[in-house]
């Protein structure tokens, strides 16, 4: 990222996804929120809102997060494009976990998950699962949760992406105990996972 800026490239948004990888959300919401405030081109705005959207959900800033969707939403629509209609996809329902409506959340990673599958995107098709996974986990699902995550876990093996098999395997063991602690997952549901895992 410090090359690219050198030589004029401006590592968006990149660098902020890497800080909210590295647990420094606060950061990368800064950093994102300044990014997307100056004025960038529709092209280049338009590749930033998704991780804006992701930024402002793990901030818990659910009204920017629902703002950056309608606006994804917007330019599908415009668009027609099965990539524009996967990204918006994938917002909406991202966001909807986070409100806690899993149900409907559901339809749209569905959706979301077989746009990036026929458009031949596996990493992006296994981010989708996760939140798939995560859905199923809180509605008592706890069998297709562990599917999903298996699945989502063996796409990113395949594309080398260690930090997204880790945080795979930080969800599927974490202690029953850490369900208040950020989790979207409940003490029981985390149990059951940790379970599955343990016998698989």
């Amino acid at each position: 990222y410090r090359e690219a800026q050198r030589w004029s490239h401006r590592p968006r948004p990149g660098l902020a996804l890497l800080r909210l990888a590295q647990g420094r959300a606060d950061i990368a919401a800064a950093m994102i929120r300044r990014q997307l405030e100056e004025g960038t081109s529709p092209a280049v705005r338009a590749a930033m809102l998704p991780a804006f959207v992701d930024i402002m959900l793990a901030t818990d800033d659910i009204e920017a997060a629902d703002a950056a969707t309608v606006e994804l939403e917007s330019r599908a629509e415009a668009a027609a494009s099965p990539l524009a209609n996967a990204v918006a996809e994938h917002a909406r329902g991202a966001l909807l976990l986070a409100r806690g409506d899993s149900r409907v959340a559901l339809d749209h990673l569905r959706r979301a998950c077989g746009l990036w599958e026929e458009l031949e995107a596996p990493y992006e098709a296994a981010r989708t699962r996760v939140l798939i996974a995560q859905a199923c986990a809180s509605l008592g699902d706890a069998d297709g949760a562990a599917l999903d995550f298996e699945a989502a876990r063996w796409s990113f093996e395949q594309v080398g992406s260690a930090p997204d098999v880790a945080r795979i395997d930080e969800l599927t063991r974490a202690p029953p105990q850490a369900a208040d602690e950020g989790h979207s997952l409940s003490r029981r549901e985390l149990s059951d996972l940790h379970e599955l895992h343990e016998l698989s």
